[in-house]
């Protein structure tokens, strides 16, 4: 569980004080993610303003996490091996 926690810890810092490498692992990740079947628009997360303007707003749906801050989770991985 404290991995997890870690995990969404460090995408919220990437997401706040976005380093280049982080923007660009963000932007690499959104091009799968982008039109993936399980992102949508997520209700609480909407006003979340992204410079990755193809994921903003959205979340995934197998795990919940917005993507604003999971693409930028350096540990993170897809849950369907999308990257």
């Amino acid at each position: 569980m404290l991995g997890k926690l870690q995990n969404i810890l460090f995408g919220w810092r990437g997401y706040i004080w976005e380093s280049p490498a982080t923007r660009l692992m963000a932007e690499s990740r959104a091009l799968n993610c982008a039109n993936c079947e399980h992102a949508e628009h997520g209700n609480i997360i909407e006003f979340l303003e992204d410079d990755v303007k193809e994921i903003q707003g959205m979340k995934c749906n197998l795990c919940e996490c917005p993507l604003s801050a999971l693409l930028r989770s350096p540990n993170e991985r897809c849950k369907i091996d999308k990257w």
